[in-house]
């Protein structure tokens, strides 16, 4: 891929502040302990943990990922017990449409 490509990173923390939502509070909301939404932000959250994450902060899932001014889109997302692997924007736009179908 090319070197001036776009890469979408997850950015939990920046769409938090963005609302003026601390951790403690998206815990609450999603009902999960700080440690637990702490691990996942910080880590490897499932599709579905991101999902609920956008809905608990009240914003759209694609809000949570930020775009990277160079690299290219590369990850794995696990929905459902499947993992699917991302090269490209376009396969997170069809993922997350089919997020929103659930």
């Amino acid at each position: 891929m090319h070197q001036n490509e776009n890469m979408y990173m997850l950015d939990i923390k920046k769409a938090m502040k963005r609302r003026g939502i601390t951790i403690n509070d998206l815990a609450s909301k999603i009902g999960i302990s700080r440690v637990v939404l702490s691990g996942q932000i910080n880590g490897n959250p499932t599709l579905s943990n991101i999902n609920r994450i956008a809905e608990a902060i009240g914003c759209d899932i694609s809000e949570l990922f930020r775009k990277e001014e160079t690299g290219e889109v590369s990850g794995y997302i696990e929905t459902e017990g499947k993992i699917q692997k991302i090269t490209s924007v376009e396969d997170l736009e069809k993922i997350i449409k089919e997020i929103k179908k659930q």
